[in-house]
């Protein structure tokens, strides 16, 4: 009782049990309590106790250096190292764990899923070191934003994460969103010169979109789609008929891939008559896909 309320007092510094126990399962027990020695009052003398005084001190040295780089390496795996934020797996740790909690204790929680637009833009043209300048003045902006509740995450390349608790109704994550575009909104100086970026940002509720982390995450991504479809620099809900538009486009995509080697791309001629004089003056080249499933598909669709 004594040398564990000596370690909550003074963790640092390095303790020696010292009793009349001789029994070896005391000792066992004092150095498990965080004593770096035992030592038998009736065996002591000066020689015993400076050597365990200086191999306590040592041990205590490599005990906390050791400690220290289990906590590092824990950081390193579970943190970015650009931006010091948490990574994607650490965020996917969590995010299991508050969809346990919120099943348990019927509570409801948003996944917010950001993409800087533009990003590319000024990496390609800047440099890559710019480029991650910008990323880690942006982590900072966007934790500003946060509650001590919400956690951030960079998800990877310029792409963020937000793990959003509700406080009281869901219009916290449409405010959380508006902070977020507010706080990007303003210039960020570069190598001198102001340059401006905007996000995107999709946003899944649970449980109402998913109940698990995987479709959580695809579907804020699903819902990111569509801000940058709607003139990005918003935000926009998921809702279930975005999944069956990026299915319908998915599926659009790998139709086209094979429709040259398949020959369903068929192209057509309509003449431009002079008004006048009804003389073909021209030509406009239209492309029809004459696709097997769909019929002839509509420029405009593909």
């Amino acid at each position: 009782d004594t040398l564990g309320r000596a370690k909550a007092a003074a963790a640092a510094i390095p303790m020696i049990a010292l009793s009349n126990q001789e029994n070896e399962e005391f000792g066992i027990q004092a150095l498990r309590l965080g004593a770096q020695d035992h030592l038998i009052k009736s065996e002591i003398n000066a020689r015993v106790i400076f050597r365990s005084l200086r191999h306590a001190v040592e041990r205590h040295r490599l005990m906390s250096e050791l400690r220290e780089a289990r906590q590092r390496a824990h950081f390193n795996a579970t943190h970015d190292a650009l931006t010091q934020l948490p990574n994607r797996s650490y965020f996917q740790d969590q995010l299991n764990r508050r969809i346990a909690a919120a099943a348990r204790n019927d509570r409801f929680f948003a996944v917010l899923f950001l993409d800087l637009d533009g990003f590319k833009t000024i990496n390609d043209t800047l440099g890559h070191p710019v480029g991650d300048e910008l990323l880690i003045q942006v982590a900072g902006r966007l934790s500003s934003c946060l509650s001590s509740t919400d956690l951030l995450a960079r998800q990877g390349g310029d792409e963020f994460i937000v793990l959003a608790q509700e406080e009281g109704d869901e219009s916290r994550f449409a405010k959380l969103s508006e902070c977020m575009l507010a706080a990007l909104a303003a210039p960020f100086v570069l190598e001198g010169k102001h340059y401006r970026v905007t996000t995107s940002i999709g946003i899944a509720r649970y449980p109402e979109d998913a109940q698990d982390s995987s479709n959580l995450i695809r579907n804020a991504d699903t819902a990111l789609y569509h801000a940058k479809n709607s003139g990005r620099d918003n935000f926009q809900y998921y809702c279930h008929s975005m999944n069956s538009r990026v299915q319908e486009r998915f599926e659009m995509e790998q139709g086209l891939r094979n429709a040259i080697e398949r020959e369903q791309l068929t192209l057509y001629f309509q003449p431009k008559v002079e008004a006048v004089t009804g003389k073909i003056v021209g030509s406009e080249a239209l492309l029809r896909w004459r696709d097997p499933q769909r019929g002839i598909v509509n420029p405009a669709e593909f």
